[in-house]
């Protein structure tokens, strides 16, 4: 592996944030969530067959998105600094370090896209915003797409 890639690895699973929204988890780590990490007043909303849970805390708005069957599909986040992956990707960390790892790197470019088999991780960083969005394309809701859920989060 390249080291600017090690490097990209490394700075995603130290970020400065401490969301733990897991991918996978159920329902009730939304509030575990945001109790354990200070986040703050929790607000959801039901849209298309799902929920979307937004939390705020010091410079960090964390979604966490829970479908039908109470299962939490995809995390989204906006804040100074990407959370902590490791945390944030739960069981689906290592799939994505490892498919990371064989992903090609576009010099200049403030934004990647890891899609592994089973999960898919967007990166973006401009300025001083840095945003993702981590969904399991297999638990996406009927007629919902990773385009529909990265809207929810601007």
């Amino acid at each position: 592996m390249c080291s600017k890639s090690l490097l990209f690895v490394v700075a995603l699973a130290l970020g400065a944030g401490t969301a733990r929204a897991e991918l996978g988890a159920k329902e009730d780590s939304v509030e575990a969530d945001r109790q354990a990490f200070s986040l703050g007043s929790k607000t959801s909303t039901q849209t298309q067959g799902y929920t979307v849970h937004q939390m705020t805390r010091d410079g960090l708005t964390l979604w966490e998105f829970v479908g039908a069957d109470g299962t939490v599909f995809a995390v989204g986040w906006q804040g100074n600094a990407h959370p902590d992956l490791s945390k944030l990707l739960g069981n689906y960390f290592s799939e994505f370090s490892t498919t990371l790892q064989t992903t090609g790197r576009s010099p200049g470019r403030r934004s990647k896209q890891v899609t592994g088999n089973n999960v898919v991780v967007e990166t973006w960083k401009a300025l001083r915003v840095a945003r993702g969005l981590a969904y399991l394309p297999a638990a996406l809701p009927a007629g919902v797409t990773g385009a529909d859920l990265g809207r929810q989060i601007q």
